[in-house]
């Protein structure tokens, strides 16, 4: 398997606790990068962190990044202008 040089890097994995970004975190790991794992189930990903820390420096946040945008970028209380009435009748069609 091929190796990248990824010391000194560090990498945000969403939906890190199990599949796919579990096998990006170990992946990553291997190449030396520390990993921060973000996953809505509290219990899985302390428990997939707890694992692989022995493989490297890894972290774990309990997130759920469904909304992510709305919360970080937009803020709380955003509101979003409302759809044009033509752009509407688009998308009811299509």
């Amino acid at each position: 398997m091929n190796k990248i040089d990824l010391q000194n890097r560090s990498a945000v994995i969403t939906g890190g606790a199990q599949g796919i970004g579990l096998a990006i975190a170990e992946r990553l790991l291997m190449s030396g990068a520390s990993v921060s794992l973000w996953d809505r189930d509290e219990t899985l990903v302390k428990k997939t962190a707890n694992t692989l820390a022995s493989k490297g420096n890894v972290e774990y946040v309990v997130m759920d990044v469904t909304n992510l945008f709305n919360q970080v970028v937009r803020g709380p209380g955003f509101e979003p202008p409302p759809t044009h009435q033509h752009l509407q009748r688009i998308s009811s069609v299509a």
